[in-house]
């Protein structure tokens, strides 16, 4: 029986996708929102990324860091960002997580987005 090798170009399969975009809500809202499409969708709480308090967090320091794992077989890239109502964690090829919101004209609303990607591995 013949191996077959997966191309390095091609993308694993996903596990699940998730996007949403939402305006005029407030934070809470948008969370709330993001947190019932990514169980339904992915089948898991969306606690397993980020906390809400975690997320909107004024105090939580800024971090961004990109890193390449070139001796990784295959080498991959890891970006990893946190800021208040901004978080993306990413792994090539693995995973990627945004989920990123914007005030309005005023403190109670604004708009966000989220979208949420895991490959098999």
């Amino acid at each position: 029986m013949k191996k077959y090798i997966r191309a390095s170009t091609e993308k694993p399969a996903k596990i699940y996708e998730v996007e949403v975009n939402r305006r005029n809500v407030s934070p809470k809202q948008f969370f709330d929102y993001c947190a019932s499409r990514f169980l339904a969708k992915a089948g898991t709480s969306i606690d397993c990324w980020i906390s809400y308090e975690d997320w909107i967090n004024p105090l939580q320091p800024e971090d961004y860091h990109r890193y390449e794992h070139t001796d990784w077989d295959p080498p991959a890239t890891e970006v990893i960002k946190y800021q208040p109502y901004d978080c993306q964690i990413f792994l090539s090829n693995a995973y990627n997580f945004i989920l990123e919101y914007e005030f309005g004209a005023t403190d109670y609303d604004g708009q966000g987005y989220m979208y949420a990607v895991e490959y098999e591995r």
